[in-house]
């Protein structure tokens, strides 16, 4: 009796699968970055959460009642504030922050980069200041410099 040969077996291993199937799909186009951070952004605002951690953003208002309170001489040296006050200051801040951010983010998708320099805030603060923002004509008013 002779024995059967022995035939070598092509074995198909998991990598060589995935390379198939690598090779076959089709490419994912991927996003350019100032885009994603845009659509970022835009669920972030549609979240009810808050950007600013609550704490910190507490931190610098007390700071700033405080300044405020030193400098009109105040006998009490703080202010207080209710929660809806705060809860009001801290919705208009990060919207006033997200929409400069969106803004800086168009600057730089025009000039063709991606990131963003202080020239890109600098013309910022001087289109909105032109605009009549009141914030950005305090900063003006403050560093005289563009």
């Amino acid at each position: 009796m002779t024995r059967p040969v022995a035939r070598k077996t092509i074995r198909k291993t998991a990598t060589a699968t995935k390379k198939q199937a690598r090779k076959q799909s089709t490419p994912i186009k991927q996003v350019p970055k100032p885009i994603q951070a845009l659509t970022r952004l835009r669920k972030l605002k549609q979240n009810e959460e808050y950007l600013i951690p609550n704490a910190a953003f507490v931190r610098i208002v007390k700071d700033a009642l405080s300044n405020a309170a030193i400098n009109l001489r105040n006998d009490a040296k703080y202010f207080r504030i209710q929660r809806a006050a705060l809860d009001a200051l801290k919705i208009s801040a990060e919207a006033y922050l997200i929409q400069l951010f969106e803004d800086l983010t168009l600057l730089v998708e025009h000039a063709k980069r991606k990131t963003l320099m202080m020239q890109d805030f600098q013309l910022i603060k001087r289109l909105r200041a032109s605009t009549g923002d009141r914030t950005m004509l305090a900063l003006r008013s403050e560093n005289q410099r563009y």
